[in-house]
């Protein structure tokens, strides 16, 4: 006798059982769905290669009733050229159905496969700045590339085998029917508990093989994050743990592949227990029947090559089961990416007139360009506020330091501005507009923002110059050069179409950092942002930066996020933020004066900034 609390389990595991059922059922139905999208663009194709294969595999099914026509004929000497030629008539076709078949389903599958990569890389793209921070690179690049062809896998190797294996069984069973109904039923029931077995092992086989593509998904997590900081690592002497890390997560992802494995081998195991089983049959209760007079010899033949015939299709629909189950689990992962936060695509490259009417613009220098209203910002996961209770206003034009222990939140400020992320509370004004109400693209035109890490990419200058806008002349181009101290470096029209190497390798850290500034001037923007611009630079390129940064902020408005005591000295003010809020606002003078963070900061000889972590706003002596 159960126990009401025992009574209370039972009811929730099955209610749990159930519930499962229908998130498989549900997560099944999304899988077609998802799959059915990725086949846009190819779905005409793809009719038309089931077409031709259907058609093959009915004149392959046609093929044992041929034969037994033929041997019926010998056995009592009628006449079998015309037979002959029927037989040799079908194999043609049904060889011919086939390649022409095959060859569209091929183009059908690679279609997908763009098309579910057109997919996967605008999802991408779209992708939020904190959407894309919780995910790993070399996940990402997994699911765009290895995900994305599982799409081929499945549409040739699955769902084809799945539609012609069920049309050749369907017709084999047909005519074994037809051909002797008894034999039929036993040979039916001798096959049943295999293929029940099968229906069991589909399940596990998409669980197993999920878990394998989300470890190799890390694995290349792993693998970027290694090359991302190569130099590092050799530095540190750091190859043999990385090997050992690599090794943890490939000998992880081989454990996964091999359960997977497991699970395979046991459904090709059953499916080769139900083809040998039902041949076995057949020849044993067939040959009962032919010695009783129930049935011809020619008969039991045609009635084994439909036996036989099935063998092929149950191998293959188990087969295409398992790929199919390996499928979804790559389109489960693709539809994930549709699930991330998004931003509305870019519109329009700005053009010539719009960038005209922002320099106009820029000539009112006592508008304000910039407002923070008691702004706070929350990070998704993050437990306190990034930014608590901001405000403060920037002008339009004029050189502005923003500075701080490290985490306080400075860059939080920039992430708001850009629309990264969207604030908790308060208001944002750029321009006189709530940046909430401004499109996304359209702000971010007006707003040029060089990073502390600013990646130059393996192209051109002038691919690099022009990144995100429409080409320019050359002279454009040049003057840009020139306005950032790199006219002599690049004095000739035809060094913009030079190869600057991954991430710019060709270029000193100076020059990439000045490059990036006239990346950004290029746009006409109303704002530039810098985010620790020079803290990798040696003394000669921060002063040349340095000295570019305070011709470009004569005419718009720069705000630069720095640890150095130089850049924080010639701003015209300077912003201490400190645990996410602002702490202090003036100049040099006024914060020295003051007593504050700033100027307990400042210390050392060469006025080194140092903060209470230790962390430094640090002054390179030249």
């Amino acid at each position: 006798m159960t126990s009401p609390d025992e009574e209370s389990n039972a009811e929730s595991d099955a209610e749990s059982n159930l519930a499962r059922a229908e998130v498989t059922v549900d997560s099944l139905r999304i899988a077609v769905r998802q799959l059915w999208q990725h086949t846009a663009r190819s779905r005409t194709t793809f009719v038309a290669a089931l077409v031709f294969l259907v058609l093959a595999t009915l004149a392959a099914v046609a093929l044992p009733w041929a034969a037994i026509r033929v041997l019926d004929a010998l056995a009592v000497g009628a006449e079998l050229r015309s037979r002959l030629g029927l037989l040799t008539a079908i194999i043609a076709a049904s060889a011919a159905l086939s390649a022409v078949g095959s060859y569209l389903m091929m183009r059908a599958a690679e279609d997908a496969v763009v098309e579910a990569r057109s997919r996967a890389g605008v999802s991408l793209i779209r992708m939020t700045v904190p959407a894309f921070s919780a995910c790993t690179p070399g996940d990402l690049l997994t699911r765009y590339l290895a995900d994305a062809r599982a799409i081929r896998q499945i549409a040739m190797q699955s769902v084809v085998t799945l539609v012609t294996g069920v049309i050749n069984i369907a017709g084999a069973i047909a005519f074994m029917v037809y051909l002797d109904w008894e034999l039929f039923v036993v040979t039916a029931g001798a096959v049943a508990v295999p293929c029940l077995l099968l229906v069991i092992f589909m399940p596990r086989i998409r669980r197993a093989t999920r878990d394998r593509q989300d470890i190799e998904g890390r694995l290349g997590g792993e693998l970027e994050r290694i090359l991302g900081g190569f130099t590092t690592m050799k530095a540190a002497g750091a190859e043999r743990f990385e090997i050992v890390r690599l090794h943890r997560q490939a000998s992880a992802a081989r454990s996964a592949g091999i359960t997977a494995g497991v699970w395979n081998a046991f459904s090709t195991l059953t499916s080769s227990l139900a083809v040998q089983g039902a041949f076995l049959v057949v020849v044993a209760v067939g040959s009962v029947r032919v010695e009783s007079g129930a049935m011809t010899v020619a008969t039991l033949v045609g009635f084994l090559l439909y036996a036989m015939q099935l063998s092929a299709p149950v191998f293959q629909l188990t087969q295409s089961f398992a790929i199919f189950q390996a499928g979804r689990a790559a389109v489960e992962r693709l539809g994930e990416l549709d699930a991330f936060d998004a931003e509305a695509l870019v519109g329009e490259t700005m053009g010539e007139q719009n960038r005209a009417v922002r320099s106009e613009t820029n000539n009112d220098p006592d508008r304000t360009l910039v407002e923070f209203r008691s702004v706070s910002v929350q990070y998704p996961g993050a437990r306190g506020l990034a930014l608590e209770d901001v405000s403060f206003v920037l002008p339009r034009t004029g050189l502005v330091a923003v500075v701080g222990p490290s985490g306080a939140g400075k860059s939080s400020l920039f992430r708001v501005i850009e629309r990264f992320v969207d604030v908790e509370s308060g208001e944002v004004f750029f321009d006189g507009r709530d940046v909430r109400s401004s499109r996304v693209d359209e702000l971010r035109s007006e707003i040029a923002l060089v990073e502390q890490e600013n990646p130059l990419f393996d192209g051109t200058l002038r691919e690099n110059l022009i990144y995100g806008i429409e080409p320019l002349p050359d002279a454009e181009l040049m003057y840009a050069l020139s306005t950032v101290g790199l006219g002599e470096r690049f004095a000739e029209p035809a060094s913009l179409d030079a190869q600057m190497g991954h991430r710019g390798a060709s270029l000193s850290g100076g020059e990439r950092q000045r490059v990036a500034i006239a990346r950004g001037l290029l746009r006409g923007p109303k704002l530039l942002l810098l985010d620790e611009s020079t803290s990798h630079l040696d003394a000669q390129s921060e002063s040349i930066v340095n000295d570019v940064v305070a011709s470009v902020a004569e005419t718009l408005c720069v705000v630069v996020i720095s640890h150095r005591a130089s850049t924080a000295r010639n701003a015209a003010r300077i912003i201490v933020v400190s645990d996410g809020s602002i702490v202090d606002d003036g100049t040099h003078e006024e914060l020295v004066a003051g007593g504050g963070w700033y100027a307990t900061a400042m210390t050392g000889p060469d006025d080194d900034i140092e903060s209470g972590d230790g962390q430094q706003l640090v002054s390179v002596t030249t």
